[in-house]
C-alpha cells in the first residue's frame, strides 16, 4: 500500500510542480536519485503517521537521504516435510 501511495504522490507532484519536473529531468542518474530522496522522505513521513514504532527504528538520516537501510537477505526456513504429499516433498528438494 505504501508503494502505491508513493507512486501516486510522485505522479501528482510531477504533474503540478514545474520545479519538481525540472529536478527529475536532470541528466544521467541525477533525476532518478532525486526521486529516490523524495520517496524516502515521503515514506518516512507516512511511517511516522501510520507505524510510529517502525519509524522509530529508521536511522535518523534516512528521511533526508543521508543513509541507506541495511539489507539482509530473507532467511528461508525449511518447511516441515511431515504430512506433505510426495509431490510437495519433491519440490522442497
Amino acid at each position: 500500500r505504501h508503494a502505491a501511495a508513493l507512486a501516486f504522490r510522485a505522479r501528482v507532484t510531477y504533474a503540478h510542480s514545474p520545479s519538481f519536473r525540472t529536478k527529475l529531468r536532470r541528466p544521467g542518474d541525477a533525476g532518478r536519485d532525486t526521486l529516490y530522496v523524495f520517496m524516502r522522505h515521503w515514506l518516512a513521513a507516512r511511517l511516522k503517521e501510520t507505524s510510529p514504532a517502525l519509524f522509530a527504528r529508521l536511522p535518523a538520516d534516512y528521511a533526508w537521504g543521508g543513509v541507506e537501510l541495511p539489507f539482509t537477505a530473507p532467511t528461508r526456513h525449511p518447511a516441515p516435510a511431515e504430512g506433505l504429499s510426495v509431490e510437495a516433498r519433491s519440490l522442497l528438494g
